[in-house]
């Protein structure tokens, strides 16, 4: 009686689900952590909003790193892993502009001057929850 080897499984049933699953995570993965090395470098490490200097692992939420996406992961998912979609911000900054506080008023991040950050207009942000300096702001906006 001759012995019948398989030496190709996906000859029979194809690719396993888990499988496939795991390689799209897998190059998802690494596609949004390219763009957030291009992010980093276009940025040079400092928060698009207030121009102060991050780093990746501080203890103080003015100083540690964070990438914030423009238009939400959720609603646009083909642009997760677009730099043009990511800016740099501190986990303080970061937390003001998921918040409402801070309005991002732009689409594209590739290019210096194409965002603008403010205040947000309705209701009025008081005065004493303002605890960052925006640096790029509306040229209506007053300080």
């Amino acid at each position: 009686m001759r012995e019948f080897q398989v030496t190709d499984r996906t000859l029979f049933k194809g690719t396993s689900a888990v499988v496939v699953k795991h390689q799209r995570k897998a190059t998802d993965a690494k596609a949004l952590k390219d763009a957030y090395a291009v992010v980093n470098a276009r940025d040079e490490n400092r928060d698009r909003v207030t121009g102060k200097p991050l780093k990746a692992s501080s203890a103080d939420p003015a100083v540690r790193r964070e990438h914030h996406h423009i238009q939400s992961r959720g609603a646009y998912p083909e642009r997760i892993a677009d730099p043009a979609n990511i800016i740099l911000v501190s986990v303080l900054t970061h937390s003001l502009i998921e918040g409402g506080l801070i309005v991002v008023e732009g689409i594209d991040a590739s290019l210096p001057n194409r965002l603008r950050f403010m205040w947000r207009v309705d209701p009025p942000v008081p005065a004493n929850l303002r605890v960052v300096r925006i640096q790029s702001r509306r040229r209506t906006e007053a300080a």
